[in-house]
C-alpha cells in the first residue's frame, strides 16, 4: 500500500517505523528487541533481495530504537554504520543492514568495527539493552564459479531447483535462466547432440496458499508450470490447502513428471499420467563412452501438526526416511542407477536427519522459506528459499567412465538477473488482474450481531471487526476438514494485525480494499497446541495495557469479570495441563507475545507451530466469504425447499432458458440474493463463487445437475463435520440451510 518502497538500491525511508510497529517492536516491547526479528522483518520487506538500506532509512530506524534521542546521537549512530567494515555499499548512500545491524546488537564481532571509544560509544546509554540471538543459517549469495571445462567424454545432470512458490512474479525469468543453463552446458559437453541434460525441479509447495490461487484455484500456476516448463514437481504440505477436487483437477493438467514417493495411495495417483514414484534420468557424454543413471525419489514431510484431520482426501504420507531407504536400494541395485537424488519438502534439522543416515553426495530440498547451502557429514545440502526470487543450479559430472563418484558443483543464482521472457509476463499480468477486478469488489456480508463494526482502537480493547475476522478464521480453518475432527478450537490475535483503525457506517461494507487495510496480506494462520491451564490466564496477560500485543479472541470464547477465559467453543475451558486445545494465530508474534505460552514453547520449541505451515489470512477469508454467498443464492433459489435445483427454481436467475447460470445472471443472484450492494460488475469474485457451485471445469457455466452434485457432497461433509462442532456449528448450520432441516 506504499508504505514500503523497494527499490534497486534496498529499502526506503517511511516504511521502517511502519515495519517496527507491525511487529509489535514498539514502546512496552521495546526492551525486548532481538537482532533476528528486525533483521527478518527487513528481509521480508527488502524485495530487492540486496540487503541494502539507506541512511535516511537508518535514522528514522534509529528514532525508533531510541526514543527521544538527540539529532546528535542519531547522526553518529547512523556515521558509525559506515565504519563497520564490508557495510557500506553504493558510495555512501546505502548500508548493508545485516550487517549493521549485528554490530548494533553486539550478535557478533565484526572485523573492523568502530573500537569502544569510537561511534559506537557515542550513545552508550541510550541503546535498549538486548539480548544476542542465535543467528539464522547463513544465506549464500548469488556466486560465480569457474566456466565449465569443455569436454566430450564427461557426463553432467544440470537441476535447476526452485521450491515453495506463492507468486507467479519470477517465473519470465526462469524460463530465461533455464535456456541459458541448458544452452551453457550443451556447449561445454558437444553441443545440441549432447547425452548432457538440463532439467527444472519445484520441491513442492505452489499450488496454495496464496490469495491469487483462492480465486483461479491454481491455474495460473499451472499455467506457469506448463508453460516455463517445469519439468519435475513433488508434493508439498501446503498442496492439501486447495480443496481435493481442485487439486485432482491441477494433477491431470500438469505436462511434466510429479514424484510421489511417499504418498502413494492418494487418489489421483493411481490413474495419473504424469505422476511416479520416482524417475530414472540417463546422461552420456557426447562421444558415447560414458553414460549414467541418475534416480529421484520425492518425500514430504509426514508431521501431524502440519496437516488438517483428512489430509489429501485422507491419504497416507509415509515416513521418508522409510520411504528414502526402500527407494535408494530399489534404484541402486534394480535400476543401476549410478547415484539417487532426494527431492524432499522437510525442514532443515530432518535434512540433517537425512545426512546422517544415508550416503546422498546432495540433497535438494524445500518446506524451508530461507536458503540453505552446507555441507552436514558429507552431504551437500541446498535449498533455493521462497517464490523462485533465487534457484539452485547444480551439476552432477561423471569426467570419465573411469569415474565412481559425480563431482558436486552447485551455486545459487537471483533468478531476477535474467532478462524475463515477455508472452510469459504477459501471462503473469494477466492472471493478477483479477486481483486488480477484486479489491472494489464486496466479499461479505457482515452480519447484525458484529454491527456497529470498528476496529479502531484494536490494541486496547474488544473490537467487533476483529471479533469478527478471527471467528470467520475460526470457521474457516474448522469447516474445510474432511474428517470429523476440529482443527481448530478458538482463534486469538494480537491487536497489533488489526490495523484498520476504523469505524465503519451501518452501510458500509468489506471489500477486499478492506480488508487489506485491516488485515495484512503477508498475516499467515498456524494453528498451535495449548494446555487449558495456559489457556485460562493467556490473554489476561496481555491486557494490562494498550499494546500491539493486547490480544483479540473469536466470539465462542467467553470471558469473566476478572479477565480469565472460561468458555472455549462455546463449551466450559477444561483448566489443566493435560487438556490440549487447538488455537488458531498469526505465524509471526500472535499467542507468543503472551508471556506464560511463550514460555510454555520455549520449554521446548517442538511445541511451537511451525511457521511454514501457514495459511494466508487472506486466502482463508475468501474462501469462506465465497461459500456464503452461493449458500445465499442456493437457498434463494430452492423455494420448496427439498434441498436441490430443479429448472423451475432456476427460472428465477436463468433469464435465457439454458438450463443452467452464466456469470451475468450469477451475479445477478448474488446482488438480490446474497445482498451484495456494492457489486462493481466485475466478475473474479463471481468466478470464485462459480467454482465453489459446482463448475469444475470452468467453463463459466453452471449446470443444474453440477450444482446438485457440489451440493449434496458438501452437505454430507458438513454433517460429518457438525459432530464434533460447536463454536463453528452455527456457521456449518447456515451453510447447510434447508440441507439440515430436510435431514
Amino acid at each position: 500500500q506504499g508504505r514500503l518502497r523497494p527499490s534497486r538500491g534496498g529499502l526506503h525511508g517511511e516504511g521502517i517505523g511502519w515495519i517496527m510497529e507491525q511487529d509489535c517492536l514498539q514502546g512496552q516491547l521495546a526492551k525486548e528487541l532481538q537482532f533476528e526479528r528486525i533483521a527478518t522483518a527487513f528481509r521480508r520487506a527488502d524485495h530487492s533481495g540486496l540487503g541494502l538500506i539507506t541512511r535516511v532509512s537508518l535514522a528514522h530506524l534509529v528514532r525508533h530504537l531510541i526514543p527521544g534521542a538527540t539529532k546528535d546521537v542519531v547522526e553518529n549512530i547512523v556515521a558509525a554504520a559506515g565504519q563497520v567494515e564490508g557495510s557500506a555499499r553504493q558510495g555512501e548512500d546505502a548500508v548493508d543492514y545485516e550487517r549493521w545491524l549485528r554490530w548494533l546488537f553486539e550478535v557478533e564481532d565484526i572485523p573492523g568495527a568502530v573500537s569502544e571509544a569510537g561511534a559506537r560509544s557515542a550513545a552508550p546509554s541510550a541503546l535498549p539493552k538486548v539480548e544476542a540471538v542465535g543467528e539464522a543459517p547463513a544465506a549464500p549469495s548469488s556466486s560465480s564459479r569457474p566456466k565449465l571445462r569443455c569436454s566430450n567424454s564427461a557426463a553432467t545432470l544440470r537441476v535447476v531447483q526452485i521450491t515453495d512458490v506463492y507468486t507467479l512474479e519470477e517465473f519470465p525469468s526462469l524460463r530465461t535462466l533455464i535456456v541459458d543453463k541448458r544452452k551453457e552446458l550443451n556447449e561445454a559437453r558437444g553441443g545440441i547432440t549432447s547425452g548432457s541434460k538440463t532439467v527444472s525441479v519445484l520441491t513442492g509447495d505452489f499450488l496454495m496458499p496464496y490469495l491469487l490461487s483462492t480465486v483461479d484455484r491454481g491455474q495460473g500456476m499451472m499455467s506457469m508450470l506448463n508453460e516455463t516448463p517445469i519439468d519435475y514437481v513433488t508434493w508439498g504440505n501446503h498442496e492439501d490447502d486447495l480443496g481435493h477436487a481442485d487439486v485432482m483437477r491441477c494433477e491431470r493438467q500438469y505436462g511434466g513428471v510429479w514424484i510421489n514417493s511417499n504418498m502413494t495411495d492418494h487418489e489421483s495417483f493411481r490413474d495419473s499420467r504424469c505422476q511416479k514414484d520416482f524417475e530414472v534420468i540417463e546422461v552420456s557424454s557426447a562421444d558415447g563412452t560414458n553414460v549414467r543413471r541418475v534416480g529421484l525419489v520425492a518425500v514430504l514431510s509426514n508431521e501431524p501438526m502440519l496437516y488438517k484431520p483428512g489430509a489429501f482426501g485422507g491419504a497416507t504420507i509415509e515416513d521418508p526416511w522409510e520411504t528414502l531407504r526402500k527407494y535408494k536400494q530399489l534404484l541402486e541395485r534394480h535400476h543401476r542407477c549410478d547415484v539417487v537424488l532426494p527431492l524432499c519438502h522437510l525442514y532443515e534439522p530432518q535434512d540433517d536427519k537425512t545426512a546422517r543416515e544415508f550416503d546422498f553426495p546432495v540433497v535438494l530440498s524445500g518446506h524451508d522459506h530461507h536458503r540453505v547451502d552446507r555441507v552436514c557429514k558429507g552431504t551437500r545440502i541446498l535449498k533455493p528459499g521462497a517464490d523462485a526470487h533465487y534457484a539452485v543450479v547444480l551439476d552432477m559430472t561423471w569426467d570419465s567412465a573411469e569415474d565412481t563418484h559425480p563431482c558436486i558443483e552447485a551455486e545459487t543464482v537471483r533468478v531476477a538477473d535474467w532478462q524475463p521472457h515477455k508472452p510469459l509476463q504477459l501471462l503473469v499480468q494477466k492472471a493478477y488482474k483479477e486481483l486488480d477486478h477484486l479489491r472494489q469488489t464486496q466479499v461479505t456480508v457482515v452480519p447484525r450481531t458484529f454491527r456497529p463494526l470498528s476496529s479502531s482502537n484494536a490494541r486496547g480493547e474488544r473490537k467487533t471487526c476483529a471479533t469478527f475476522l478471527c471467528s470467520e478464521i475460526r470457521d474457516a480453518l474448522n469447516l474445510h476438514c474432511l474428517k470429523d475432527t476440529p482443527h481448530c478450537d478458538c482463534v486469538l490475535i494480537n491487536g497489533g494485525n488489526f490495523r484498520g483503525n476504523h469505524d465503519y457506517k451501518d452501510d458500509e461494507h468489506i471489500t477486499l480494499e478492506a480488508l487489506y487495510s485491516e488485515i495484512d496480506e503477508a498475516v499467515q494462520i498456524v494453528v498451535a497446541s495449548v494446555p487449558g491451564d495456559l489457556l485460562r490466564i493467556g490473554p489476561r496477560e496481555t491486557w494490562g495495557a494498550p499494546g500491539g500485543a493486547w490480544m483479540q479472541y473469536d466470539d465462542g470464547v467467553t470471558v469473566d469479570e476478572e479477565g480469565y477465559v472460561t468458555h472455549v467453543d462455546g463449551k466450559p475451558l477444561i483448566a489443566q495441563p493435560n487438556r490440549f486445545y487447538r488455537v488458531g494465530t498469526t505465524a509471526r508474534f500472535g499467542i507468543t507475545l503472551i508471556p506464560s505460552i511463550e514460555g510454555y514453547f520455549k520449554e521446548n520449541e517442538g511445541r511451537r507451530p511451525h511457521l511454514d505451515a501457514g495459511i494466508p489470512v487472506h486466502a482463508l477469508l475468501m474462501a469462506i466469504f465465497a461459500e456464503q454467498a452461493w449458500v445465499r443464492v442456493w437457498l434463494w433459489l430452492d423455494t420448496d425447499r427439498d434441498d436441490k435445483i430443479d429448472l423451475e427454481n432456476l427460472r428465477r436467475l436463468d433469464k435465457d432458458n439454458s438450463g443452467g447460470l452464466d456469470r451475468r445472471e450469477l451475479m445477478e443472484g448474488i446482488k438480490t440474493a446474497a445482498g451484495f450492494s456494492t457489486f462493481k460488475d466485475e466478475y473474479a469474485l463471481v468466478d470464485v463463487i462459480m467454482h465453489i457451485a459446482g463448475d469444475g471445469n470452468r467453463d463459466g457455466h453452471l449446470e443444474v445437475d453440477e450444482m446438485n452434485r457440489c451440493r449434496a457432497s458438501r452437505v454430507r461433509e458438513m454433517f460429518a463435520l457438525r459432530k464434533s462442532l460447536s463454536s463453528s456449528r452455527g456457521k456449518a448450520n447456515q451453510l447447510l440451510g434447508q440441507g439440515l432441516a430436510a435431514a
